[in-house]
């Protein structure tokens, strides 16, 4: 019979005054842990919380300024979505300036040259440069936007504030990668809760805007429905994508056009300028977007504009389980003949073969994906040319996700990499064979451990709890499913004791083991309705598994 020693007993009847209470984040009354072993709840990102309690990114509102004429004041009109402008120091308002109109924002003599092809908002009509401010209420927890035209003897300086209180500065000034005369540099913020930002020019030349501004709130119900699970084959032609799960990815949720959302030629031309997301030089990346027109749409998006760096790339994209199938719902340089593209309205596989230059991106949208879709995409020889490179110009392959959890791929001629939904139920990497165990008759609880076959051999510890699973404990690229007490550090600083077996250990082949969990008969009654939780951790790999319940029943 396993039994706890003694001092176990005690230090957990001396934490408790009355047992404590669940974590039981879907309110249905069970503690969460028993939710996820008893499939009531799923758990396919593997953070320990049901994902119907997982906080999505909630929808990204773009503004683009082209539904109003030149010259027209900006400064509520967006109130609906929670943003209004105003040029700080002044009663006047930031206004609309349009391609062509250079005595409104611009010289429209070199170096200073009109916006091209789309609407922004400027400082004023003429004069000394203004800041423009940018207020959200309720408050944003990311927001992007371009400044346009940092060129001559400009610098700007962009700070986001909560409140009062600083949080994030940015700037640029000109000559930095990403500025120029006609040009629009991208900033970002990601930082909590922003209620303001402003934007300030000093030793302004002739003119500058902004546009394109994006920005996030949290989502008002929690229920992850849009999680995307991403895996990529160990080596080409192997397609063992169930054995090399990288991690999960959100969609990007919106009610914007594809086109707004890529915003081709515009600032930077012949270039993908949407500000969802930031690109790196010489990077491929994916994301999915719901889109306003065309649904859960994928973006393939190669390198970055204005960055000095062209290059070219031959992709291949299966999107399987949609019954009417999918199709391209744009092309980045629509009008260029070098790149190519296969595919109509309805199918199933789409390839594209692009070459870009030194200023500029390259890439596609498929669009209309549907039903319980699977997509499989690789970098593979499209034109039967071993005399062409399947990419060259590009060092990493990128999946964006909408909470910033991005995930990198390996990027390697025809290894695949697959997309798919997870409805659940997803497996559990600590499960018991019991949930209750008498404290007046004792009894034990086994827990199986399944890490997966990518962990086998590796040093795992089981670690416990009486005092809840959320926060847990932070391992740095990981979070631990259990919250620090007096049991935790029992188990932490005295492993191996005799209530608990295989407590540390290796991983089998199969990167599976067996841990317990015994109760002496005849434990203090005291300690009836508490549930403890435990979990294990690798000590090698930034792993974690899900809390495992145990019940303490009369």
């Amino acid at each position: 019979m396993l039994r706890f020693a003694s001092p176990a007993v005690l230090l957990i009847g001396t934490a408790l005054s009355s047992p404590l209470l669940a974590q039981d984040c879907n309110n249905n009354g069970i503690d969460d842990a028993i939710d996820l072993v008893t499939g009531t709840s799923f758990d396919c990102n593997k953070n320990g919380i049901p994902d119907e309690c997982d906080a999505c990114a909630g929808d990204i509102t773009l503004i683009t300024f082209e539904e109003f004429t030149e010259l027209t004041p900006i400064g509520d009109q967006y109130a609906a979505e929670g943003v209004t402008f105003s040029l700080i120091g002044t009663d006047d308002l930031p206004i609309i300036c349009s391609e062509g109109a250079p005595n409104v924002a611009f010289g429209g003599t070199s170096p200073d040259t009109p916006l091209a092809g789309a609407n922004g908002l400027c400082d004023a009509d003429g004069g000394p440069a203004i800041p423009i401010a940018i207020d959200f209420d309720p408050p944003v927890t990311f927001a992007s936007l371009f400044v346009i035209d940092i060129d001559s003897n400009d610098v700007v300086e962009l700070r986001a504030f909560n409140g009062n209180t600083l949080v994030q500065t940015q700037g640029a000034s000109n000559g930095e990668e990403g500025t120029g005369n006609g040009v629009g540099t991208f900033f970002q913020f990601n930082v909590g809760e922003i209620t303001r930002i402003e934007v300030e020019f000093t030793n302004d030349g002739q003119g500058w805007a902004i546009d394109d501004v994006s920005f996030r709130r949290p989502s008002a119900t929690s229920n992850c429905t849009s999680l995307v699970r991403v895996a990529q084959e160990s080596a080409p032609g192997l397609g063992d994508f169930d054995s090399n799960i990288l991690g999960f990815i959100e969609v990007f949720p919106t009610t914007t056009a594809v086109e707004s959302l890529y915003s081709y030629d515009f600032p930077s031309k012949d270039s993908f300028n949407g500000t969802l997301f930031p690109l790196d030089t010489n990077d491929s990346n994916l994301a999915l977007i719901q889109t306003g027109d065309n649904g859960l749409s994928l973006f393939v998006i190669h390198d970055k504009p204005q960055d000095n760096s062209g290059g070219r790339a031959e992709m291949r994209v299966e999107i399987s389980g949609d019954p009417d199938g999918s199709e391209i719902v744009l092309r980045d340089d629509p009008n260029d003949n070098s790149d190519t593209y296969s595919g109509d309205a309805g199918d199933s596989v789409f390839t594209g073969r692009w070459n870009w230059e030194n200023c500029c991106t390259d890439g596609f949208v498929l669009g209309d994906i549907e039903g319980s879709w699977e997509i499989v995409a690789s970098f593979t020889d499209v034109n039967g040319s071993s005399s062409t490179p399947v990419f060259s110009g590009m060092f990493d392959w990128v999946v964006q996700s909408a909470d910033g959890n991005n995930i990198e791929l390996a990027l390697e001629e025809d290894r695949r990499i697959r997309l798919d939904q997870i409805p659940g139920p997803c497996p559990l990497s600590l499960t018991p064979d019991v949930l209750d165990v008498s404290l007046s008759a004792g009894g034990a609880q086994v827990m199986s451990l399944d890490a997966g076959p990518a962990y086998a051999g590796q040093i795992y510890f089981l670690l416990g709890t009486i005092t809840g699973t959320q926060p847990g404990v932070n391992l740095g690229e990981v979070t631990l499913p259990l919250n620090p007490g007096p049991y935790f550090q029992l188990t932490l600083g005295s492993p191996g004791g005799s209530f608990l077996t295989g407590q540390v250990g290796f991983l089998n082949a199969a990167g599976q083991g067996t841990a317990a969990l015994g109760l002496p008969a005849g434990s203090s009654a005291s300690l009836a309705g508490l549930t403890a939780h435990h979990a294990f951790t690798l000590l090698a790999e930034p792993f974690v598994s899900n809390p495992c319940p145990v019940r303490l029943v009369p």
